[in-house]
C-alpha cells in the first residue's frame, strides 16, 4: 500500500508540474506578444520531457532498481549460491519481500548444510550396512517387491553360482533355478507377502551343500516392500552330527563287546566255577573284575543315554502305568544293597495301589524312580528310604524321602548338571558312586515324559526329598496313542516290535528233570572273546553249537548247519549282522529260521530295521546276565521243538 500511495503522489505531482508549467509559458508569452505559437508548444513539451525524464528517475530509484536487485539476489540462489544477502531499503513492500527473501536464504543455507551433513552420515552408515552384509558368514539377499535383487552379498553369490559364473544375481530366478524341483520358493514368498510371518527352509540341498533357507519379510507402514533371504550352509554341522553318531555307535560297540566278555567271563567263574576258586583272594579278584565291568557297562549306557536325549533320538513307549508294579520292582532288585546297609525301605502298597495310572515309558519311569532310589541309599548310612506318592491335578507326584546326610545349599546349585556330584570338588569326586550323570539323565528323561523332576527339600544330616511328577493316563492318551501292533512268532514266542532287555532275576531256570530236547545253535560274532565266552556258556548237552566270526561266514554254515537258532551280531567285518539277515530271510532254505539279532547297538532305528527285516528280536550284550542268556536260549528251543 505505501508503494501505490508514493506512485499516486508522484503522478499527481508530475501532472501539477506539467499543468503548473504549462500555465507559466503561456503567461509569459501573452507577456510578451512576441512569442510565436511554435515557441510555446516546444516549450511546454521541453517541459513536460523534463518533468517525465524527473520521473522516470524517480522511479527507478523507488521501485525498479530495487526489483532488480531482488531479482538479481534470486538468479544466484538459484544456481546455488545460499550466501546472498540483499540490503533492506524502506519497509514497504518491496522493503518487506527483500527481509522475506533475506530470512528465506538464511533458512536455505541452514538446511543444505544440515541436508549435507546428512548425506555424509548416510553415507557412513550405508558403508556400515554394506561391511557387516558381506561379512556375514549367511548368504544374503535382499528381494524388492517385485522379486528382483537389490542386493547380495559374496557368500550367498558362491552359494548360488557356480565358481566359474561371476556374474551378479539379478532376479529370483537366479536362485529359483538351482533348488530342488519340488520347493516352490516363489510360493513361498508370496505367502510371506500376505502374512508377514518368516519362515524357515530347512536343509536344502544345493550344489552339493544343505542349506536352511530363512525368508523374513521387509515391512514399512504395514506393507510388505520386499524379503530378506538368509542362507546357511549346514553342511559341516549335519557331517558333525553324522559323525558324532557314527562315533557313539562305533564306541558303544567297541566298549560294551570287550566288557561283555569281561562281565560273562567273570559271572560264570563266580556262578559256574565257583569250586574251582578255591582260595578266597581269589574269589575276591573276579568279584572286584565283574563288578568293575558291571560299572563300565553302566558309563557307557549313561554316555550314550546322553546323546540320545540331547539329539532327540530316544523313543519313549507310553502306555498306561501302574505305579506300584514298578516300586514293588525297584524294591526287589535292591534288596540286597539295602540289606547290606541294614536301611530299611518303606512304601504303603495300598495307597500306591489305588492311585490311578500314569501315562509313560515303563522302562524310562523306572529308571528315574530306581536312580532316586539308589541316590538315596548310596547317601543315607543309618535309617532307610520311604515312598510315596499323592495325586495333583492331573499330574501324580512320586516322593522318594531318605534319612541321610543331605545336600548343602551350595552343592544344590550343582544337582541336575552333567558330571556333578552332590558334594565336593574334582580331586574329591566320589568314583564308586557313579559320573554324575545319574540325575541329569533323570532330569531329562522326565520332561521328555511330560513331567518334572525336583529337590523338594534336603537337610544337612537329616536328609532329602526328591520328587518325579508324571501325567495321569486318560481316555485321550489311548486314543492318540499310535503303538505298533505287535505279533508273535510262533516259533521263538517273541513279538516283532519288541527290544528284548533282560533285567535281573526276570527269567526262571529250567525246572529239574526237563524234557528239553537237544538243539542246534549258530553262533555268528566276530568278536573271539565274546565267541568263547559264548561257546562255553552254551557247552551244555542240550545244545550243538556252531560259530561263525563274520555274517558272510555265517550264511554258509547256517545253510549247511541248518541251526534251529541263529545269534547274530550286528556291527561285523565283511558283511553285517543286518547284511547277513536280508542274506538269511532270502535264501528259501534259511528264511524260517528264527534270528535273534544280539549286539553292543542299541539304536532305535538299527533296532526297527533288524526288526523290519525280520528278526525274532534284538538283544543288546550288556542288559543282561550270562546265564539269563543261556536260560532265554534254552526256553526259545523248546518253544522251537513243541512246535
Amino acid at each position: 500500500m505505501k508503494l501505490f500511495v508514493k506512485l499516486s503522489i508522484t503522478v499527481s505531482l508530475l501532472v501539477l508540474l506539467t499543468a503548473l508549467m504549462a500555465i507559466g509559458g503561456m503567461y509569459v508569452a501573452f507577456t510578451i506578444h512576441t512569442v510565436s505559437p511554435v515557441l510555446l508548444v516546444s516549450l511546454f513539451i521541453a517541459a513536460a520531457a523534463a518533468l517525465v525524464t524527473v520521473g522516470v528517475y524517480l522511479l527507478n530509484r523507488q521501485i525498479i532498481g530495487r526489483i532488480s536487485e531482488l531479482s538479481g539476489a534470486m538468479t544466484r540462489v538459484a544456481i546455488g549460491d545460499l550466501t546472498q544477502v540483499v540490503t533492506v531499503r524502506g519497509s514497504d513492500e518491496i522493503g518487506k519481500l527483500t527481509q522475506n527473501f533475506n530470512h528465506m536464504t538464511k533458512q536455505l543455507g541452514a538446511a543444505y548444510r544440515n541436508l549435507q551433513t546428512s548425506n555424509q552420515i548416510s553415507k557412513q552408515e550405508q558403508a556400515k550396512l554394506a561391511a557387516s552384509i558381506n561379512g556375514l558368514r549367511q548368504g544374503f539377499i535382499l528381494l524388492d517387491a517385485d522379486n528382483v535383487i537389490t542386493l547380495a552379498n559374496g557368500v550367498a553369490q558362491d552359494m548360488v553360482r557356480e565358481q566359474t559364473d561371476h556374474r551378479p544375481l539379478a532376479v529370483l530366478e537366479d536362485v529359483i533355478q538351482v533348488l530342488p524341483q519340488d520347493l516352490n520358493l516363489l510360493a513361498q514368498i508370496q505367502q510371506i507377502h500376505k502374512t508377514k510371518i518368516p519362515t524357515k527352509l530347512p536343509n536344502l540341498a544345493l550344489r552339493g551343500r544343505f542349506l536352511n533357507f530363512y525368508i523374513s519379510p521387509v515391512v514399512s507402514e504395514e506393507s510388505v516392500i520386499g524379503c530378506v533371504l538368509l542362507l546357511e550352509d549346514v553342511t559341516e554341522e549335519r557331517i558333525l552330527a553324522r559323525s558324532r553318531d557314527e562315533f557313539f555307535s562305533i564306541a558303544s560297540h567297541e566298549l560294551r563287546t570287550p566288557l561283555t566278555a569281561i562281565r560273562g567271563n567273570a559271572s560264570m567263574m563266580l556262578d559256574i566255577y565257583k569250586a574251582v576258586l578255591e582260595r578266597e583272594d581269589m574269589q575276591e579278584i573276579v568279584e572286584d573284575i565283574h563288578q568293575s565291568s558291571m560299572r563300565l557297562i553302566d558309563i557307557v549306557n549313561d554316555f550314550l543315554d546322553i546323546s540320545r536325549i540331547e539329539q532327540g533320538k530316544i523313543s519313549f513307549i507310553y502306555e498306561d502305568v501302574e505305579l506300584d508294579k514298578i516300586v514293588e520292582a525297584i524294591i526287589y532288585e535292591m534288596r540286597a544293597v539295602l540289606q547290606e546297609k541294614h536301611l530299611s525301605l518303606s512304601f504303603n502298597k495300598k495307597t500306591l495301589g489305588e492311585l490311578p495310572k500314569v501315562w509313560a515309558d515303563k522302562n524310562r519311569l523306572k529308571q528315574i524312580i530306581y536312580n532316586l532310589v539308589g541316590n538315596a541309599a548310596k547317601f543315607t548310612d543309618k535309617g532307610g528310604i520311604t515312598i510315596n506318592a499323592v495325586v495333583e491335578g492331573d499330574l501324580v507326584k512320586v516322593l522318594i524321602i531318605d534319612t541321610g546326610r543331605g545336600i548343602s545349599l551350595d552343592n544344590q546349585k550343582l544337582l541336575f548338571h552333567k558330571f556333578q556330584q552332590a558334594g565336593g570338588s574334582l580331586l574329591t569326586r566320589d568314583t564308586t558312586r557313579g559320573t554324575g550323570l545319574g540325575l541329569y539323565i533323570s532330569k531329562m528323561l522326565a520332561e521328555n515324559m511330560g513331567g518334572h523332576l525336583a529337590l523338594e527339600s534336603s537337610t544337612e544330616n537329616q536328609g532329602s526329598t526328591f520328587s518325579i511328577t508324571i501325567p495321569l493316563a486318560t481316555s485321550k492318551h489311548a486314543a492318540a496313542a499310535k503303538q505298533p501292533t505287535p505279533t508273535t512268532d510262533s516259533k521263538t514266542g517273541l513279538t516283532n516290535v519288541e527290544t528284548v532287555s533282560l533285567a535281573a532275576n526276570t527269567l526262571a531256570k529250567p525246572a529239574a528233570g526237563s524234557d528239553a530236547k537237544p538243539g542246534k545253535l549258530l553262533i555268528v560274532e566276530d568278536d573271539p572273546y565274546v565267541l568263547r565266552m559264548y561257546a562255553r556258556l552254551f557247552n551244555t548237552d542240550l545244545l550243538t553249537i556252531k560259530t561263525a566270526l563274520n555274517g558272510n561266514l555265517g550264511c554258509v554254515a547256517a545253510r549247511s548247519f541248518m541251526p534251529d537258532l541263529i545269534l547274530l551280531d550286528v556291527m561285523m567285518p565283511v558283511m553285517n549282522g543286518i547284511e547277513a539277515l536280508d542274506a538269511l530271510k532270502a535264501d528259501p532254505f534259511t528264511k524260517d529260521i528264527p534270528v535273534i539279532m544280539l549286539s553292543s547297538v542299541g539304536e532305535e532305528d538299527m533296532v526297527r530295521q533288524a526288526m523290519d527285516k525280520g528278526a525274532a528280536a534284538y538283544l543288546i550284550k550288556s542288559d543282561f546276565a550270562p546265564e539269563q542268556l543261556q536260560q532265554e536260549i534254552q526256553k526259545r528251543l523248546k518253544l522251537i521243538k513243541k512246535t
